[in-house]
């Protein structure tokens, strides 16, 4: 009987084990980002955070938003990793706060092997790489 238990608790801890190590993808995006505009200067901030039922939200903060003429707005999305290394918001929306203009677009984001966060936007654009600041 206390063989019995033994294996069973091996195999519960075994488990366990397996459960805790496996790959996280969402926890590689998630938290606080930081990078310069490489068209304008202005200094972007970007929030991932996990939602409940398996989606992530996308906050973009930026100091100078070319595309509201300078104003301020609030870009957001929910997004999905699309595998390891890929982070994809389908509904990207970006609100200019003065006008109340909205533009939508996708928007994907990239991992680094450095760590960072890769943006590619649509040419002409730049890329914008981000690091991340805090968990």
């Amino acid at each position: 009987m206390n063989r019995l238990k033994i294996i069973l608790a091996l195999a519960l801890l075994a488990g366990a084990t397996e459960a805790i190590a496996a790959p996280s993808y969402y926890s590689r995006f998630i938290g606080s980002w930081q990078a310069v505009d490489p068209e304008d200067g202005s200094l972007q901030n970007l929030t991932i955070s996990r939602t409940d039922n398996g989606t992530v939200q996308l906050l973009v903060h930026d100091s100078y938003f070319a595309l509201c003429d300078g104003d301020l707005g609030l870009g957001r999305g929910t997004g999905v990793v699309t595998n390891s290394k890929t982070l994809t918001f389908p509904d990207y929306a970006l609100t200019c706060f003065t006008s109340g203009t909205t533009k939508e677009g996708p928007t994907t984001f990239t991992l680094q092997p450095d760590g960072a966060l890769k943006r590619v936007l649509a040419p002409p654009s730049p890329s914008i790489t981000y690091y991340r600041i805090s968990r």
